[in-house]
């Protein structure tokens, strides 16, 4: 018999052997009796302890693992629950936030409509009857200066407030294209030629490199003023007298539309490479002195996407600029015999204010107050120092 397995008996009879299998883990003693006429049993002194080893999955290490593994589940699975309850927290907040500040943002923007529509009004009232007085003979050359200088900075004053709306319109994503048929080249040459004057003025190289294409293209007309006047006006502003300004642009056909390829390229002060990768954003000026507001450019950069262009900059300093603008114009359906023309410039992108030279008399200022002007606007320089000399102030 095998205790610890069974405490009955077995017979062998004519068998030698005996077997037991899958035996549970634990001790076991085998025992053996004999007997010569089946009635009186001897039991025999030889005795066999088993041992029977558990599986290895049932060990005391095993199940302790299997505590360890069971208790770390429910403990990643508590995390886990607290985590998620944290994270949607967590969005929710964000979500709250993100309300708060769309809602400010909104109200921000608004508030800047708002007011610089308030501010076209009077600025209009201002320039208007101002350009109708500049129109008028008659007036001395010192009106007709300051005349000259109110009509110039009311026109600056309004281009701000629209570029301010532009601006405001395409964060609020209210700014779309409005496509007209129209000729790339006659277009382009009415914008370039608009600052013919100022280039002589400057004594800057204005130069217009065109292809000759026939047709007309589906072209958002103000947007692409914007654009081109933009990049122009920024290019005249940091190119010096004896320098040279470039226009020109390259043509790929892709099925229905044709990409046009601009480059605007000057031999003014430049750019570092830091300095370009700053160029279109918001409020940004390469130059601390710089009178502009820094919208320009990022509101050209926003238009260009709009228009689902690309614009980059490369810029060399001491060297010059180059702006690449692509764009993607469809072919017009229907051709026109007039196209439709290039309204007129903003004043204050290519009117180049100068007051009239003011005389120093050295002689006449001996004795009298000396006042230093410390001004980095042009303008106001040159007003601060003909209103201190009439005066008689020595400046």
């Amino acid at each position: 018999r095998l205790l610890g397995l069974d405490d009955s008996w077995y017979a062998l009879k004519d068998r030698r052997s005996i077997i037991f299998s899958n035996l549970p883990s634990g001790e076991y003693t085998f025992e053996v009796r004999s007997s010569s006429n089946g009635v009186d049993w001897v039991l025999s002194n030889n005795k066999i302890t088993i041992h029977v080893l558990p599986a290895p999955w049932l060990t005391w290490w095993a199940i302790a693992l299997y505590i360890i593994i069971g208790v770390g589940i429910i403990i990643a699975i508590r995390a886990n629950e607290l985590n998620k309850g944290k994270l949607q927290t967590n969005l929710k907040f964000e979500q709250l936030e993100k309300q708060r500040w769309k809602e400010n943002h909104d109200l921000k923007l608004k508030y800047f409509t708002d007011v610089s529509h308030e501010f076209r009004t009077p600025l209009t009232l201002i320039s208007g009857p101002v350009e109708e007085l500049m129109e008028e003979r008659g007036h001395s050359d010192w009106v007709k200066d300051k005349l000259k200088l109110v009509f110039y900075n009311s026109k600056r004053l309004l281009l701000l407030i629209d570029q301010i709306l532009d601006a405001n319109k395409i964060d609020a994503d209210k700014l779309e294209l409005q496509l007209s048929s129209v000729s790339i080249n006659e277009l382009l040459s009415n914008i370039t030629n608009n600052f013919r004057g100022m280039a002589d003025r400057l004594g800057i190289d204005l130069q217009l490199e065109q292809q000759e294409i026939d047709g007309y293209y589906e072209v958002d007309i103000d947007k692409f003023e914007k654009i081109l006047y933009n990049l122009l006006s920024n290019a005249f502003k940091f190119t010096p007298k004896g320098g040279k300004i470039k226009v020109s642009y390259t043509t790929e056909s892709k099925n229905d539309q044709s990409w046009f390829h601009f480059k605007i390229s000057d031999t003014g002060v430049g750019m570092t490479k830091e300095e370009a990768a700053k160029v279109f954003e918001r409020f940004y000026k390469v130059n601390a002195q710089d009178s502009g507001a820094g919208i320009g450019l990022s509101l050209t950069y926003s238009l260009v996407q709009l228009m689902s262009g690309r614009i980059s900059v490369k810029s060399i300093p001491e060297k010059g600029s180059t702006f690449e603008l692509s764009l993607p114009f469809a072919i017009a359906k229907e051709s026109k015999s007039e196209p439709e023309f290039v309204r007129s410039l903003p004043a204050a992108y290519v009117l180049d204010y100068t007051s009239p030279p003011i005389v120093d008399e050295e002689d006449e200022k001996e004795g009298q107050p000396l006042i230093l002007i410390a001004e980095d606007n042009k303008e106001i320089n040159e007003y601060l120092l003909e209103t201190l000399q009439s005066e008689n102030f020595k400046v």
